[in-house]
């Protein structure tokens, strides 16, 4: 499964570690006491949702974690740390336009994706 854009291609595990019923709301903030300032995608999580994610990202620091909404695969960010508990799914340091763009069109699939 590749991501729109990327050439790099991507195999991704069956089990879903968090699901939209897990995710209360998704929403980015902006650090800009950094230079550049760091956007994150944020999650507010259900307590099954933050266990699932947290123990997830703890055993695959260094791998990818593929974001996929309604079967598309939208990101596939490397997982640096282990989050909060509670929140943030993806950092971006938006170097450049793009990545930005990328940062808020992933919350608009999943904020839709939560609608329906």
């Amino acid at each position: 499964m590749g991501v729109p854009g990327w050439k790099s291609k991507f195999c991704l595990g069956k089990e879903v570690i968090l699901s939209l019923a897990d995710i209360q709301r998704v929403y980015i903030t902006v650090d800009s006491i950094n230079s550049p300032p760091m956007y994150e995608v944020n999650a507010a999580l259900d307590s099954n949702g933050a266990k699932g994610l947290t123990g997830f990202m703890r055993a695959n620091v260094g791998k990818r974690m593929g974001i996929v909404v309604n079967g598309r695969l939208l990101a596939a960010p490397m997982i640096k740390s282990p989050p909060p508990v509670w929140r943030t799914i993806l950092e971006l340091k938006p170097y450049t336009q793009t990545e930005q763009d990328e940062a808020y069109q992933l919350v608009d699939a999943i904020t839709k994706a939560m609608r329906r």
